[in-house]
């Protein structure tokens, strides 16, 4: 089924998609250029006509239309296991540099779509939102490549600094890139904030290696404290349990590891929430665990220099 819809894109639906696709650019470039009254809501009335299309194309608005839920149920399970990976961690998205990790991933399966699982997004974005307060701020985003966080808080009127050697492929009035190393960042004047949400947790650790002279997670966190004002702000989340550990992946701290790695800093908060369910995070204490899974919040001050 899937081959027979994917050779009819070689027809006509296919040229009817590429239409649409020129008519939505055409539009998009003369509103940039303030020849054409486009309303938001004009813009996604244009993105669901296109997405009709492309369904179209693929004869899945035929099949809703004669039978109302026919085409949810006549997802395979070949099917299923291809939009599983093209919406991952590798897939398309991925591969081509923009992909954000969602907090509520989903799952598809033969003949229906579910929630896979809720991670630590779920409490970490509100968790920095909260922190980071209304007043305009000089934030830096350490690591963000994959996280809309730097996007929000430009969008809510922060200057936002994303470094990170991958990038970061949405653009902002209110927000710089640098695609290097934390190690080789050299800003012009310090930070008010340093965001790094779930990230130091990987530096030098397998993929995250960098190379020769890249820095481990500790240099990370006092190369952080030379990047902020004095008085400036640390807000970091890393993954958290009662006991430590350490893979080709990431590191998991406990209490100890924790204290170690915020050395230089003034922790004002922590705090952490942890996975009592495959989708249900709750607030807590570090000191307590209640489960095997966890990710600690800290909010950190550095200290005025003498």
């Amino acid at each position: 089924m899937l081959r027979e819809r994917l050779r009819r894109l070689s027809g006509r639906p296919a040229r009817a998609v590429l239409d649409q696709r020129v008519l939505w650019l055409d539009s998009l470039v003369a509103d940039r250029l303030g020849r054409a009254p486009v309303t938001v809501h004009d813009r996604l009335e244009d993105l669901d006509r296109l997405a009709r299309a492309q369904l179209a194309g693929l004869g899945f608005l035929e099949l809703e239309r004669s039978e109302p839920g026919r085409a949810l149920a006549s997802l395979s399970a070949p099917v299923a296991a291809a939009l599983n990976w093209a919406h991952g961690p590798d897939g398309y998205a991925a591969q081509s540099g923009v992909w954000f990790n969602p907090p509520v991933p989903v799952e598809h399966c033969a003949g229906g779509v579910g929630v896979l699982l809720v991670n630590e997004r779920i409490v970490e974005q509100p968790w920095v939102f909260s922190r980071v307060g209304a007043a305009p701020q000089r934030i830096l985003d350490v690591g963000g490549s994959e996280s809309t966080v730097a996007l929000s808080l430009a969008t809510l009127g922060h200057q936002v600094m994303v470094v990170d050697p991958r990038g970061y492929p949405v653009e902002h009035p209110n927000l710089t890139v640098c695609a290097e190393r934390l190690e080789d960042h050299a800003p012009a004047r310090p930070y008010d904030v340093a965001v790094a949400l779930s990230a130091v947790e990987h530096f030098g650790l397998g993929h995250y290696a960098g190379g020769e002279g890249a820095v481990g997670d500790r240099a990370a966190v006092a190369r952080l404290l030379e990047l902020v004002e004095p008085g400036g702000r640390l807000l970091l989340t890393v993954p958290f349990a009662a006991e430590a550990s350490v893979d080709d992946f990431q590191r998991v701290y406990d209490l100890p590891g924790l204290h170690t790695l915020l050395t230089g800093w003034q922790v004002e908060e922590r705090a952490a929430a942890w996975r009592t369910e495959r989708t249900r995070w709750e607030l807590g204490r570090c000191e307590e665990p209640r489960s095997p899974r966890g990710v600690a919040l800290v909010a950190a001050r550095a200290a005025s220099r003498s």
